[in-house]
């Protein structure tokens, strides 16, 4: 099975960090490729769109390559607006995946803007614009998505690695914003549906997952204590939901 992996708001494919390889080792047989979304990542030249469906259209031009050169099925998976880009896709283009795996993501027409984006969350993010100091600023990132790694130096100066290789424009932010505030979840899907659900989620409420499994007809499988940032938190625990679910073979102990 190849999968394609997606990150959400002004993140990029190497904020994956090693679940890529994590998925490849414990899950036999499974081929992890990643794509950065416009405006981050190898794609910080492009314009990231106002539309998450024109989101879809941008990185579909780039997996279509892929899809020549890798047999096989595919399945999408992504984790905060790259859920909501994951069911996007699979909703414009049906016949382009078999499985679609949504993470802590919220739509529109089925959360409150409290819900989907909670009110300590604004003011974290406007002290991460009025921070000056890099690390300090992942630092506070980290705080506001992570459960388990909030006060991790190491990786706050890693992230802010990536953000002076690849700088995000407020530009890009400022859309994607806009992009995800305004996304609203289709009435059903063609592919086997999976939403994954962290309670210890501070940024995004646990209720937003709850309403799109309600509204797609999806399975539903929650984590007690894992952040918005769960394949960061739980990784093992994400790969033994995909197998189970999926019925792949996993190598990781349950």
């Amino acid at each position: 099975m190849n999968w394609l992996l997606l990150k959400g708001l002004v993140r990029e494919q190497r904020h994956w960090l090693d679940f890529p390889t994590k998925m490849e080792r414990e899950i036999p047989g499974t081929r992890v490729h990643v794509l950065d979304l416009p405006g981050v990542g190898l794609a910080s030249k492009e314009k990231a769109p106002f539309r998450l469906g024109k989101t879809v259209e941008h990185l579909r031009e780039r997996w279509l390559p892929l899809v020549a050169a890798e047999a096989g099925p595919w399945a999408v998976f992504g984790v905060s607006m790259g859920g909501m880009l994951a069911l996007e896709w699979a909703h414009r283009f049906p016949e382009d995946f078999l499985a679609v795996v949504s993470a802590n993501a919220s739509a529109a027409n089925l959360s409150m803007p409290y819900r989907r984006m909670r009110p300590p969350i604004w003011w974290g993010i406007s002290r991460v614009g009025l921070t000056r100091d890099p690390v300090q600023r992942e630092l506070q990132v980290l705080s506001m998505v992570t459960s388990s790694r909030s006060q991790d130096v190491e990786l706050a100066r890693l992230f802010a690695a990536f953000q002076r290789d690849k700088p995000v424009r407020f530009q890009t932010l400022f859309r994607q914003l806009i992009a995800a505030g305004t996304w609203r979840a289709p009435s059903k899907l063609k592919a086997k549906s999976l939403i994954l659900l962290s309670e210890g989620d501070r940024f995004v409420h646990p209720s937003c997952s709850r309403a799109l499994a309600l509204r797609l007809g999806a399975e539903l499988r929650t984590h007690p204590g894992a952040g918005h940032e769960i394949t960061m938190d739980e990784p093992e625990w994400v790969l033994r939901t995909l197998a189970d679910v999926f019925r792949l073979a996993p190598l990781v102990p349950r």
